[in-house]
């Protein structure tokens, strides 16, 4: 049977080191631990819907949380390392990496960072996710994030949804959490939520740090990504990467040039660890 097949690792636990508290996601609260074994730091994210209103968010849709993450793999967007599940007593845990960074809107005064490649690692993030057909549906300040090294971490997918055979969200209930922007004619009047209200929102979190920057280039892009009727919107993100590649005159390979770097970091890795494991064999 199938389930003599299934291993038990409950003999194996794990010790983390609580650290402080990080605040409240989508149907969740995280805290910043500390993993002694592995000296390493992460985020861990508990099914905790707030005032415990479990309509807000399911235990079924924190665990499509889960699933989402666990198949992305983008330098600009949190990774998850792990998840524990306990669906009898309704718990779950979100392993997932530990972002060292700030709210978008807190770094406006940051001299240092470099504005134009912050939106274009915003911009690729959200290809990105497009491509995957996966709406973010939660785009504020909080959640897109600037680390200590200057890049764009997007986190919190409580609210994502896996847009599935060419559905563009309309007539499903979204649930519209950017309060900082007014809805938008989609939304407001059609009870929709496709990729193109995903770039309204985040064009509207830029169009404040846009009026602030100097050099900015692609205040003309963020313009068009918040105009009211979408039809008058850029499509897709696809078409928003194609515009700042012809723009700045950039190849798209400098534009993904973290994401290759990040997979030549992970086939070497790949390397060294066949090389040992196969050193290992031949010695047994």
């Amino acid at each position: 049977m199938m389930s003599d097949n299934l291993i038990n690792f409950k003999e194996f636990t794990r010790k983390f080191k609580y650290v402080k508290d990080l605040g409240r996601g989508g149907g969740g609260r995280i805290i910043h631990v500390y993993d002694e074994l592995m000296n390493a730091h992460f985020a861990i994210k508990k099914y905790e819907p707030h005032d415990n209103n479990k309509d807000i968010l399911s235990y079924d849709k924190f665990l499509e949380e889960i699933r989402l993450l666990y198949h992305m793999d983008h330098p600009n967007i949190v990774r998850i390392y792990n998840y524990y599940e306990y669906p009898n007593s309704n718990v779950a845990y979100i392993q997932m990496e530990y972002v060292d960074g700030r709210p978008i809107t807190e770094c406006i005064y940051d001299t240092s960072l470099d504005w134009n490649r912050i939106f274009q690692e915003s911009i690729n993030a959200f290809k990105y996710l497009e491509e995957k057909g996966i709406l973010h549906r939660d785009i504020r300040p909080a959640n897109i994030l600037i680390d200590n090294s200057g890049n764009v971490k997007i986190i919190d997918f409580g609210f994502g949804k896996e847009v599935v055979n060419g559905n563009d969200g309309t007539n499903q209930n979204s649930i519209v959490l950017n309060w900082f922007a007014p809805e938008p004619n989609e939304v407001k009047n059609k009870g929709k939520y496709c990729h193109a209200t995903d770039i309204y929102y985040l064009g509207y979190l830029f169009i404040d740090i846009v009026t602030k920057i100097d050099n900015f280039k692609y205040k003309h892009i963020v313009e068009k990504m918040i105009k009211y009727n979408e039809e008058d919107r850029y499509k897709s993100f696809n078409l928003i990467y194609e515009e700042i590649v012809s723009n700045t005159g950039i190849s798209q390979e400098f534009l993904e040039e973290d994401a290759n770097v990040y997979l030549e970091f992970a086939r070497a890795i790949d390397n060294v660890l066949i090389e040992h494991y196969g050193s290992i064999q031949k010695k047994l």
